[in-house]
Protein backbone atom coordinates (compact mmCIF):
# COMPACT_ATOMS: atom_id res chain seq x y z
CA UNK A 1 0.00 0.00 0.00
CA UNK A 2 2.93 2.35 0.49
CA UNK A 3 5.34 1.44 -2.29
CA UNK A 4 2.96 -0.13 -4.83
CA UNK A 5 -0.53 1.19 -4.13
CA UNK A 6 -1.90 0.32 -7.59
CA UNK A 7 -0.83 -3.33 -7.44
CA UNK A 8 -2.00 -3.65 -3.83
CA UNK A 9 -5.65 -3.26 -4.84
CA UNK A 10 -5.50 -6.47 -6.86
CA UNK A 11 -3.06 -8.45 -4.69
CA UNK A 12 -4.28 -7.59 -1.18
CA UNK A 13 -7.71 -9.20 -1.37
CA UNK A 14 -9.67 -11.18 1.20
CA UNK A 15 -9.37 -14.38 -0.85
CA UNK A 16 -5.58 -14.09 -1.12
CA UNK A 17 -5.29 -13.34 2.61
CA UNK A 18 -7.31 -16.46 3.50
CA UNK A 19 -5.25 -18.67 1.18
CA UNK A 20 -1.91 -17.35 2.45
CA UNK A 21 -2.89 -17.53 6.12
CA UNK A 22 -4.34 -21.02 5.77
CA UNK A 23 -1.27 -22.30 3.92
CA UNK A 24 1.11 -20.91 6.52
CA UNK A 25 -0.99 -22.34 9.36
CA UNK A 26 -1.06 -25.85 7.87
CA UNK A 27 2.63 -25.88 6.89
CA UNK A 28 3.88 -24.66 10.26
CA UNK A 29 1.60 -27.09 12.11
CA UNK A 30 3.06 -29.99 10.12
CA UNK A 31 6.55 -28.64 10.69
CA UNK A 32 5.98 -28.61 14.46
CA UNK A 33 4.95 -32.29 14.68
CA UNK A 34 8.52 -33.64 15.07
CA UNK A 35 9.04 -31.29 18.02
CA UNK A 36 6.08 -32.90 19.77
CA UNK A 37 7.70 -36.33 19.62
CA UNK A 38 11.17 -35.17 20.65
CA UNK A 39 10.85 -36.71 24.12
CA UNK A 40 9.10 -39.75 25.55
CA UNK A 41 8.32 -40.98 29.04
CA UNK A 42 9.75 -44.31 30.18
CA UNK A 43 9.22 -46.19 33.40
CA UNK A 44 12.04 -47.75 35.38
CA UNK A 45 12.59 -49.28 38.80
CA UNK A 46 14.26 -47.22 41.52
CA UNK A 47 16.21 -49.71 43.68
CA UNK A 48 16.89 -47.19 46.44
CA UNK A 49 13.21 -46.50 47.11
CA UNK A 50 11.93 -49.79 45.65
CA UNK A 51 9.31 -48.15 43.44
CA UNK A 52 8.62 -47.39 39.81
CA UNK A 53 9.66 -43.94 38.60
CA UNK A 54 9.20 -42.19 35.28
CA UNK A 55 11.94 -40.46 33.32
CA UNK A 56 11.93 -38.35 30.19
CA UNK A 57 14.34 -39.43 27.46
CA UNK A 58 15.04 -38.39 23.88
CA UNK A 59 13.26 -40.52 21.28
CA UNK A 60 15.13 -42.65 18.73
CA UNK A 61 14.22 -40.23 15.95
CA UNK A 62 15.94 -37.38 17.75
CA UNK A 63 18.98 -39.54 18.42
CA UNK A 64 19.63 -39.46 14.68
CA UNK A 65 22.13 -36.62 14.24
CA UNK A 66 21.43 -36.19 10.52
CA UNK A 67 17.72 -35.73 11.14
CA UNK A 68 18.32 -33.32 14.03
CA UNK A 69 20.59 -31.07 11.97
CA UNK A 70 18.28 -31.07 8.93
CA UNK A 71 15.13 -30.48 10.97
CA UNK A 72 16.60 -27.72 13.12
CA UNK A 73 17.85 -25.78 10.11
CA UNK A 74 14.57 -26.25 8.21
CA UNK A 75 12.46 -25.17 11.15
CA UNK A 76 14.58 -22.20 12.09
CA UNK A 77 14.92 -21.00 8.51
CA UNK A 78 11.14 -21.05 8.00
CA UNK A 79 10.23 -19.84 11.47
CA UNK A 80 12.89 -17.24 12.22
CA UNK A 81 15.66 -16.53 9.72
CA UNK A 82 13.65 -16.08 6.49
CA UNK A 83 10.86 -14.00 8.12
CA UNK A 84 13.53 -11.93 9.87
CA UNK A 85 15.36 -11.13 6.61
CA UNK A 86 12.14 -10.48 4.67
CA UNK A 87 10.85 -8.09 7.32
CA UNK A 88 14.14 -6.19 7.47
CA UNK A 89 14.27 -5.77 3.67
CA UNK A 90 10.60 -4.78 3.29
CA UNK A 91 10.79 -2.44 6.27
CA UNK A 92 13.71 -0.66 4.62
CA UNK A 93 11.66 -0.07 1.47
CA UNK A 94 8.66 1.11 3.49
CA UNK A 95 10.68 3.57 5.56
CA UNK A 96 12.32 5.01 2.44
CA UNK A 97 8.91 5.44 0.82
CA UNK A 98 7.57 7.17 3.93
CA UNK A 99 10.48 9.58 3.97
CA UNK A 100 9.69 10.60 0.40
CA UNK A 101 5.99 11.16 1.07
CA UNK A 102 6.01 12.50 4.62
CA UNK A 103 5.53 16.09 3.40
CA UNK A 104 2.32 15.12 1.58
CA UNK A 105 -0.68 15.43 3.93
CA UNK A 106 -2.75 13.05 1.80
CA UNK A 107 -0.68 10.16 3.08
CA UNK A 108 -1.02 11.01 6.79
CA UNK A 109 -3.66 8.34 7.58
CA UNK A 110 -1.82 5.68 5.60
CA UNK A 111 1.45 6.63 7.27
CA UNK A 112 -0.05 6.12 10.72
CA UNK A 113 -1.10 2.61 9.82
CA UNK A 114 2.28 1.92 8.25
CA UNK A 115 4.08 3.23 11.32
CA UNK A 116 1.95 0.90 13.44
CA UNK A 117 2.98 -2.06 11.31
CA UNK A 118 6.62 -1.00 11.51
CA UNK A 119 6.39 -0.98 15.30
CA UNK A 120 4.81 -4.45 15.24
CA UNK A 121 7.69 -5.68 13.07
CA UNK A 122 10.32 -4.03 15.28
CA UNK A 123 8.86 -5.74 18.35
CA UNK A 124 8.82 -9.03 16.43
CA UNK A 125 12.48 -8.68 15.46
CA UNK A 126 13.56 -7.82 19.00
CA UNK A 127 11.60 -10.69 20.55
CA UNK A 128 12.39 -13.36 17.96
CA UNK A 129 16.14 -12.74 17.59
CA UNK A 130 17.30 -14.39 20.86
CA UNK A 131 15.25 -17.51 20.15
CA UNK A 132 16.52 -17.63 16.57
CA UNK A 133 20.12 -17.42 17.74
CA UNK A 134 19.64 -20.10 20.38
CA UNK A 135 17.86 -22.47 18.00
CA UNK A 136 19.79 -21.88 14.79
CA UNK A 137 23.34 -21.27 15.93
CA UNK A 138 23.45 -23.58 18.95
CA UNK A 139 20.58 -26.02 18.38
CA UNK A 140 19.88 -26.32 22.07
CA UNK A 141 16.81 -28.16 23.30
CA UNK A 142 15.36 -27.81 26.79
CA UNK A 143 15.13 -30.98 28.83
CA UNK A 144 18.45 -32.36 27.63
CA UNK A 145 20.28 -29.05 28.16
CA UNK A 146 22.18 -27.77 31.18
CA UNK A 147 20.79 -25.31 33.71
CA UNK A 148 22.30 -22.25 32.00
CA UNK A 149 20.69 -23.12 28.67
CA UNK A 150 17.37 -23.82 30.40
CA UNK A 151 17.50 -20.42 32.07
CA UNK A 152 18.20 -18.69 28.75
CA UNK A 153 15.41 -20.71 27.14
CA UNK A 154 12.94 -19.44 29.73
CA UNK A 155 13.94 -15.88 28.82
CA UNK A 156 13.67 -16.40 25.05
CA UNK A 157 10.32 -18.21 25.36
CA UNK A 158 9.02 -15.34 27.49
CA UNK A 159 10.01 -12.89 24.75
CA UNK A 160 8.03 -14.95 22.22
CA UNK A 161 4.97 -14.77 24.46
CA UNK A 162 5.43 -11.02 24.96
CA UNK A 163 5.64 -10.55 21.20
CA UNK A 164 2.30 -12.27 20.68
CA UNK A 165 0.67 -10.32 23.51
CA UNK A 166 1.94 -6.87 22.47
CA UNK A 167 0.56 -6.91 18.93
CA UNK A 168 -2.99 -6.12 20.00
CA UNK A 169 -1.77 -3.37 22.33
CA UNK A 170 0.14 -1.74 19.48
CA UNK A 171 -2.91 -1.97 17.20
CA UNK A 172 -5.01 -0.16 19.78
CA UNK A 173 -2.39 2.50 20.46
CA UNK A 174 -1.87 3.50 16.85
CA UNK A 175 -5.30 2.93 15.26
CA UNK A 176 -8.44 4.71 16.45
CA UNK A 177 -10.74 2.46 14.39
CA UNK A 178 -9.46 -0.63 16.20
CA UNK A 179 -9.97 1.07 19.57
CA UNK A 180 -13.54 2.02 18.60
CA UNK A 181 -14.33 -1.52 17.43
CA UNK A 182 -12.88 -2.95 20.65
CA UNK A 183 -15.02 -0.62 22.75
CA UNK A 184 -18.09 -1.42 20.66
CA UNK A 185 -17.63 -5.15 21.24
CA UNK A 186 -16.60 -5.18 24.91
CA UNK A 187 -17.76 -1.88 26.43
CA UNK A 188 -21.54 -1.59 26.56
CA UNK A 189 -21.44 1.87 28.16
CA UNK A 190 -19.34 3.21 25.29
CA UNK A 191 -21.90 1.98 22.76
CA UNK A 192 -24.76 3.60 24.68
CA UNK A 193 -22.93 6.94 24.89
CA UNK A 194 -22.01 6.77 21.21
CA UNK A 195 -25.62 6.10 20.19
CA UNK A 196 -26.85 8.89 22.44
CA UNK A 197 -24.52 11.43 20.82
CA UNK A 198 -25.02 10.28 17.22
CA UNK A 199 -28.09 11.62 15.35
CA UNK A 200 -30.82 9.19 14.36
CA UNK A 201 -30.51 7.93 10.77
CA UNK A 202 -33.99 9.14 9.82
CA UNK A 203 -33.32 12.54 11.39
CA UNK A 204 -30.02 12.78 9.52
CA UNK A 205 -31.78 11.94 6.25
CA UNK A 206 -34.48 14.53 6.95
CA UNK A 207 -31.93 17.26 7.64
CA UNK A 208 -29.98 16.32 4.51
CA UNK A 209 -33.11 16.45 2.33
CA UNK A 210 -34.10 19.78 3.85
CA UNK A 211 -30.67 21.22 3.13
CA UNK A 212 -30.77 20.00 -0.48
CA UNK A 213 -34.27 21.48 -0.90
CA UNK A 214 -33.13 24.84 0.42
CA UNK A 215 -30.15 24.82 -1.95
CA UNK A 216 -32.44 24.10 -4.90
CA UNK A 217 -34.98 26.80 -4.03
CA UNK A 218 -32.26 29.45 -3.78
CA UNK A 219 -30.93 28.71 -7.28
CA UNK A 220 -31.77 31.06 -10.13
CA UNK A 221 -33.72 29.73 -13.15
CA UNK A 222 -30.52 29.80 -15.22
CA UNK A 223 -28.65 27.74 -12.58
CA UNK A 224 -31.55 25.22 -12.40
CA UNK A 225 -31.51 24.88 -16.17
CA UNK A 226 -27.76 24.35 -16.22
CA UNK A 227 -27.96 21.78 -13.39
CA UNK A 228 -30.72 19.86 -15.15
CA UNK A 229 -28.73 19.88 -18.40
CA UNK A 230 -25.66 18.50 -16.62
Amino acid sequence: MVCHAAQAKTLCTRRVAIIVSGTIYVCMTLLAIPSVIRYKTVSCHDPHHNKTVYNIVVTDLWMNETFVVAYNWTQNLLRSVIPFLVLIILNTYIINALRKTRANRRFSARNRITFMLIMVIVVFVVCITPDAIMSTCFGFGYYDANLLVKGIREFTDTLLTVNAALNFVLYCLFNKNIRDHFRTIFCRGYVERRVAHEPDESEYRRLSDQKNHQSTTTMTPIQKSATTHV
